[in-house]
């Protein structure tokens, strides 16, 4: 028995630590691992790591770029230090993880967008953290919680997007996180590497 329980862990443990995710449809935000959106889940080595993750805009819908967006970031877990920053030319007026967040040009157009980047100081290989990406602003106008987005050539249009995870009560991100042993199912595996 302990001879298949390790290669499974063994694999299960590569597999969250490449995180190998394809997004699919149009307007998603989410956090991810890397630059081009591919991964969700880290798995840290040592005490102290670095790990960079990225607010991401996947396969917007509109032309023209971005103009700007709005969305909130929440970690639950662990404690560790994160600190977030909105990239290159973007204006934020609201506080991170909160943006509203606007950009002095339109963001150039792209498959993956990224928005914003942080830096998460995990202690210990011990230490997990979930991501969450919703709408930060109670707004009687908006029609949903969810994550917005202004297109570069028509900025009077404010674009609905999906969560990653399919939705903001579902983390989109996971650092040293895999669902605990009694509450383990297939639905929740699969959840840590949704299409």
């Amino acid at each position: 028995m302990k001879t298949t329980l390790l290669p499974l862990a063994v694999l299960l443990a590569s597999v969250c630590a490449a995180g190998a995710q394809g997004v699919s449809g149009s307007d998603v935000m989410g956090i991810f691992f890397d630059r081009e959106a591919n991964a969700n889940a880290y798995a840290t080595a040592a005490g102290y790591e670095a790990v960079p993750a990225f607010l991401c805009l996947v396969n917007p819908s509109e032309s023209g770029g971005v103009a700007a967006f709005e969305c909130e970031i929440s970690v639950e877990g662990d404690p560790m230090t994160i600190m977030w920053q909105p990239v290159a030319n973007a204006v934020n007026v609201a506080a991170p993880p909160q943006y509203f967040a606007a950009f002095f040009e339109p963001f150039p157009q792209g498959s993956v967008v990224v928005l914003a980047e942080c830096t998460a100081l995990v202690p210990s290989a011990a230490d997990a953290a979930r991501f969450y990406v919703g709408h930060y602003r109670d707004d009687p106008g908006l029609e949903e919680e969810l994550p917005v987005y202004i297109p570069g050539v028509n900025k009077d249009l404010m674009i609905y997007c999906e969560v990653s995870s399919g939705s903001p009560n579902i983390p989109c991100a996971l650092i040293n996180d895999l669902p605990p042993n009694e509450n383990a199912n297939w639905g929740a595996l699969k959840l840590l590497f949704r299409d």
